[in-house]
């Protein structure tokens, strides 16, 4: 197969009414099925979509915006997009949150420097009025249900940009990743062959498709292998975390991918007791998009044991939108591996040296893997400070990446592409983490999220696997980061934590922050502060941003900033 396209071709021809996709909804209070669409249907229709899109002046290699994307017609009309040759891309959709102004100023700004074409929505999103007359909006059923089918797909070549991937973000115009039809269909074989695909397996997912987890791993992957679809949309999910597991239990759904809070919070926030599901269908549920923890695996594994869940179908795999997806990816044969490390050897050397049994006087720390390096990709582990020479293993450094499905830049960002790969074409992937001795890869961090104190490495994203697990933390909403300490030329941390509890209990949540963290980690903290459920600041992935909420910090959003604090920012 040369194209998703082809693939989904096919499909339609050797099983027209075979299942594409379910859309799946409880907003009448019951769990059902919305819509479906078969291969035929989602063929038929894409071919409207693409004679539509064409008519309205769409033409190859024009950038077409979608926004919204829990609805029947969406694979259609992203489909219609490839298949004349115009470059689909995915867009968060406004946000409650986000003040209304701000958010379609921005998306003009960005969508002016990519030169989109058209916009398509969901109907249910209202579009500013103050939408520039040319470049034409349609909604997804207008789009479907207005263009004549007949239409003969434009053949792609390999090299030819199939969609754009945007980073995430808070504020600025994101990059958007380029990835070419060749790129994409390599990343899917290569994928998949860990996978083990079987003829019966069905994806279920309530992840946004602006997110390259979800829309490669839970969207093109399954378009491509002929997978069905179960589709809940995301804020019915944050919603009631518990529908994801009933639909599982209901369409028997054999693989799934979350972020690494989701485990936590579907632990800590599904009310039904044990035995309401039946999760023994579960193959693999993927944990992926950032640095996996051991807590939250278990919590996940230990609140579901009773529902059928095979604690083997736990696990992990490293990605990002630059590589279309997977670099590292466990398998039923090389599982997560879980390495116990020296705390200390940790913090000082970057080293991840094999700790013995833990006492107070030595600290340790889990760390899991997220697999081998899948099929067609390299890893290499270079010096924090650059270079090329390679690391040894378990020497932690920047994470480095050569791949054939490897982007081909960022989309008229030529001040970003000048220097992105070195001379032997790898990414610096900004990145931290090491390899062991067969090759599994361990992601610890961000580079620039790396925290300097007392000249010790503090990775944030190990205080806040700490601070997940305090009495009255709500779970997956804490975010860690450094702060300029004025007097000490070095950084204090501060935490930030969202709680469920009134606000008269959150000093007893600081003081449990407070105790935790010195003791498990032997780090003090700078300041911490509790704040009302959804108050930090995320990107556009659902992510928590950790500079965003730095920038708020440091501007007294969370409150007085302690006089200690220096008001220099990086620059993230």
């Amino acid at each position: 197969m040369r194209s998703v396209v082809e693939s989904v071709r096919e499909h339609a021809r050797e099983q027209p009414d075979g299942l594409c996709s379910r859309i799946v909804s409880a907003r009448d209070g019951r769990l059902h099925t919305a819509a479906t669409r078969t291969w035929s249907e989602v063929v038929h229709d894409a071919s409207r979509a693409a004679a539509f899109l064409s008519g309205r002046g769409v033409a190859r290699g024009d950038v077409v915006v979608l926004m919204g994307t829990h609805h029947a017609d969406f694979h259609a009309c992203w489909l219609g997009c490839a298949w004349i040759g115009a470059v689909p891309s995915v867009l968060a959709e406004p946000s409650v949150r986000v003040d209304r102004g701000v958010y379609w100023s921005r998306l003009k700004a960005l969508l002016e420097r990519i030169d989109a074409r058209a916009l398509l929505t969901d109907p249910q999103i209202s579009v500013d009025s103050t939408w520039p007359a040319e470049r034409p909006r349609f909604s997804y059923e207008e789009t479907v249900a207005s263009g004549t089918p007949g239409m003969d797909p434009l053949e792609p070549q390999p090299g030819d940009l199939l969609l754009l991937q945007h980073s995430s973000g808070t504020t600025g115009l994101h990059k958007g990743v380029m990835l070419s039809h060749g790129a994409v269909m390599r990343h899917t074989a290569s994928y998949t062959r860990g996978l083990a695909l079987e003829a019966n397996d069905v994806f279920a997912s309530w992840l946004p498709l602006y997110h390259d987890m979800g829309l490669i791993a839970c969207f093109v992957t399954p378009l491509i292998s002929r997978i069905p679809l179960v589709w809940l949309s995301p804020f019915e999910w944050v919603a009631n975390p518990s529908l994801l597991l009933h639909a599982v239990s209901t369409w028997r759904a054999t693989h799934m991918w979350l972020p690494n809070f989701a485990y936590s919070f579907l632990a800590q926030r599904v009310r039904e007791p044990a035995g309401s599901f039946d999760l023994s269908c579960l193959r693999a549920i993927v944990n992926c998009s950032e640095p996996v923890t051991a807590e939250a695996m278990d919590a996940f594994a230990s609140r579901f044991s009773g529902d059928g869940l095979d604690p083997g179908a736990l696990h992990a795999c490293y990605a990002m939108a630059e590589t279309v997806f997977a670099v590292s990816a466990s398998t039923g044969v090389a599982p997560p591996r879980r390495r116990r490390v020296d705390l200390r050897a940790w913090q000082d050397e970057h080293r991840a040296r094999i700790a013995s049994p833990a006492t107070p006087e030595t600290p340790s720390a889990i760390h899991v893997s997220n697999g081998p390096v899948v099929g067609g990709c390299q890893v290499r582990i270079g010096p924090v400070e650059g270079g090329a020479a390679a690391l040894a293993p378990g020497e932690a450094g920047r994470v480095w990446v050569k791949s054939t499905f490897l982007f081909d830049g960022y989309f008229r960002r030529p001040d970003l592409n000048s220097q992105l790969f070195d001379a032997q074409g790898y990414f610096d992937t900004g990145d931290l983490g090491y390899l062991d001795d067969d090759g599994h890869v361990y992601v610890t961090g961000r580079l620039k999220d790396l925290v300097i104190v007392g000249g010790r490495n503090v990775y944030p994203h190990d205080v806040e696997a700490v601070i997940n697990g305090v009495d009255g933390v709500h779970p997956g909403r804490v975010v860690v980061f450094g702060v300029p300490h004025r007097g000490l030329a070095t950084e204090g941390l501060v935490a930030l934590a969202e709680s469920d509890r009134p606000e008269g209990q959150w000093s007893e949540v600081v003081r449990g922050v407070r105790k935790s963290v010195p003791s498990l980690l032997d780090l003090d903290l700078l300041d911490v502060r509790v704040v009302a459920k959804g108050t930090l600041r995320k990107s556009t992935s659902g992510k928590l941003a950790r500079g965003g909420n730095r920038d708020w910090y440091l501007g007294g959003r969370f409150g007085p900033v302690p006089g200690v604090v220096g008001t220099a920012r990086r620059g993230e």
